[in-house]
């Protein structure tokens, strides 16, 4: 869920740090900066600020929700595969990727990437 809210924050900030930044660096530099900022700056300042994983139950409710529709997605992508407007190629990537992952979060109730974080909190 955090992941989610960083994502979306850094591409709401663009905007306005964009326009900020066009009177003085010009259109192409404005946009090159702030694109800059988007992608890794703003990412690195809030994973920084909110570097540990939130165990509150309304967070984790929320990212097992997440899941669920991403799942819900994922049919609703082979049901069009199925009827015959979806290419075939990217739906298979659909699946493997974010199908995979979000079977394995409902099965664990965290990330492949958390995995040694998560031990290392069973373990204290």
């Amino acid at each position: 869920m955090r992941l989610l809210l960083i994502g979306i924050s850094c591409v709401a900030l663009f905007f306005p740090l964009y326009w900020a930044l066009h009177p003085f660096a010009g259109p192409n530099w404005g946009a090159g900066i702030a694109a800059f900022m988007m992608y890794i700056g703003f990412p690195s300042l809030f994973l920084l600020k909110w570097h540990r994983r939130s165990t509150h139950p309304l967070i984790k409710a929320c990212n097992y929700a997440l899941a669920v529709v991403v799942l819900l997605l994922l049919a609703w992508v082979a049901y069009r595969v199925i009827v015959g407007s979806a290419p075939l190629p990217q739906a298979v990537g659909l699946f493997f990727v974010y199908g995979g992952l979000a079977v394995y979060f409902l099965k664990h109730g965290y990330m492949p990437y958390q995995a040694e974080e998560m031990e290392a909190q069973e373990n204290d």
